[in-house]
Order: structure tokens, then C-alpha cells, then sequence
């Protein structure tokens, strides 16, 4: 039931859902005063979240930094990366496909490579409504194993459809089995906190590794170009809202 609500409640977070709902009421209705709020309202919301500067500043407060690999003690441990980088439906099927969030598996391949794990654990099935959650994930195997990492040194967990799902099936997945107990957790800098929550609340202490970050250089932090309207990021604001919902949510339900 949670899994069923939390995608049904995405489909009204989003910033042009609204905008669009406003310049639709204000089409509508007759009273000329609701009418010019109604647009003046879809106007202000368009501004606001296709602003540049607002958001890489919010992305600032709530992104999980980066640490350095150096700070990671080498030797035995396991990297949880979790899934969402990998587009295994994409046709044609003989090779993997990945989107931004493919830096997780890049990432906890490096983290091997770099001698800082022993081991990887690979979780995620597919999140999707009107489907099964299990999936084959061979092409995911492969591709750690083109980035150097050997067979016998990946596990993979395919069931679980979100975050709260992720932990509780890796806790399942590695009681009684000869896994280190050191854990890095890898997964985007904007999921970090609430993936943190989930996996203490079974249990799982881990160190976090981020990757797949939105926020801009410091350089470029008060850039001009970020005060010109962008659908990118109007578009942007999508995942960071529901991410605000998801861990109010989880707090609520108990899942961290």
C-alpha cells in the first residue's frame, strides 16, 4: 500500500503540474480578479522553480558531500550501491544502458578497484506500478566485471522496489552469510539521507560514499545564466521535492 501511494503521490509534486492547473483554472473561471491570480500564480510558480541560483542553493543544504577516497580505510568491506542508474528495458537488450544515476555502479566498481571493498552488493528490482518487482540484473554482473570487478565478488538483490525495500532485503540478504561487516553505502548525494535512515533503521550502520551530484562548482555557484529561466531546472525540481516528501514520509510510516 505504501509503495502503491508514494507513486500515485508523485504524480501532484510536480512544479508544472501546478502551473499548468493555475493557467487551466484561470482559463476558466469568470471572475476577472481570480482569473489574473490564477495567471500571476502559474507565473511566480514558473519563476520560482526554473530559477537556477534558487535551487542549486537549496541542492547545496541537502546533498550528502563527497568524501574523499583517501579518508576510506582499505581492506575488508562491502559497497551497497543502490539501483535507479540502469535502463534495462532500452532496446536493443546486448548491452546496458545507463542514465545519470549510472555513476553508483561506476563508483562502487571504483571502490573495489581502489582495494576499499571486498565485495559488492548491487540492490534494486524494478519500481514500477502495474509490474513485478523482480528482474534479471546479468547485464549489470557484466558490467562490473568489464570495470574489473570478479564474479564471485558481486551479489546481486533484485526484488526490492524503494529505499525502505533496499535495506530491509540486503539485512535479509546478508544475516548468517560470511560478509564484511564494514559498510559503504553508495547511491546520489540528494538520496544519501533517507537511504542513511532506512539502512540504520534495520540495523545496517554504513558509511556513506555519494556520487551523481546536481549541485554547480563553486565557480560557477552565482553564475548570470542561472537566473534565466530553465526547464531543466523546472524540471530538476521533480526528484528534490519528491525526495522531500519520500523522507517525511518515511518518518512518518517508521521506515528510518
Amino acid at each position: 500500500m505504501f509503495f502503491l501511494l508514494s507513486k500515485l503521490l508523485s504524480l501532484f509534486i510536480k512544479p508544472f503540474t501546478y502551473i499548468v492547473v493555475l493557467l487551466i483554472s484561470g482559463w476558466f473561471v469568470r471572475n476577472v480578479n481570480w482569473r489574473r491570480r490564477c495567471w500571476a500564480g502559474a507565473l511566480l510558480v514558473a519563476l520560482i522553480f526554473s530559477n537556477g541560483l534558487f535551487q542549486n542553493e537549496v541542492l547545496r543544504l541537502w546533498e550528502w558531500p563527497a568524501v574523499p577516497l583517501t579518508e576510506l580505510p582499505s581492506g575488508e568491506a562491502v559497497a551497497i550501491v543502490l539501483g535507479g542508474g540502469e535502463d534495462t528495458d532500452r532496446e536493443p537488450f546486448d548491452r546496458l544502458f545507463i542514465n545519470k544515476a549510472g555513476e553508483r555502479m561506476l563508483h562502487g566498481a571504483l571502490l573495489y578497484n581502489e582495494g576499499k571493498v571486498s565485495k559488492i552488493i548491487f540492490t534494486g528490482g524494478r519500481a514500477r506500478l502495474f509490474e513485478d518487482s523482480y528482474r534479471e540484473n546479468e547485464q549489470i554482473v557484466e558490467f562490473f566485471m568489464m570495470c574489473g570487478v570478479p564474479r564471485d565478488a558481486i551479489i546481486m538483490e533484485n526484488e526490492s522496489r524503494n529505499t525502505r525495500e533496499n535495506a530491509l532485503y540486503v539485512k535479509n540478504l546478508i544475516e548468517g552469510k560470511s560478509i564484511p561487516s564494514r559498510v559503504i553505502l553508495v547511491t546520489s548525494g540528494f538520496h544519501m539521507r533517507r537511504s542513511l535512515g532506512c539502512f540504520q533503521k534495520v540495523g545496517i550502520e554504513a558509511t556513506p560514499f555519494s556520487c551523481d551530484f546536481y549541485t554547480s562548482l563553486p565557480a560557477d555557484r552565482f553564475s548570470v545564466d542561472k537566473l534565466i529561466p530553465s526547464a531543466e531546472v523546472l524540471n530538476n525540481w521533480n526528484f528534490l521535492i519528491k525526495e522531500f516528501i519520500g523522507i517525511m514520509a518515511y518518518k512518518i510510516a517508521g521506515y528510518i
